[in-house]
């Protein structure tokens, strides 16, 4: 799990191993709109921890989430830019 401080300084904790079995659950059963609730949800938690929205990536190119392998390009190209 990884863990950060929220503005109002209450402390997140992001499961990893949750977030990738979201990804075999959409695997299986063909739910692309699993992409859109993480791209939604978890995407805006993580973008300031490199590690997870990296691994986010990598799940999704495992996973063939498109749309969120989509959004998480335009994340890093921003990132490095």
């Amino acid at each position: 799990e990884v863990r950060r401080e929220n503005p109002d300084g209450e402390q997140d904790i992001i499961e990893i191993v949750g977030i990738e079995s979201l990804f075999r659950l959409a695997d299986r059963f063909d739910l692309k709109c699993v992409s859109d609730c993480l791209e939604q949800v978890l995407i805006p938690q993580v973008w300031e921890d490199d590690y997870c929205w990296k691994l986010l990536y990598v799940l999704s190119d495992r996973y063939q989430l498109l749309g969120l392998q989509a959004k998480l390009y335009t994340r890093i190209d921003c990132y490095f830019d």
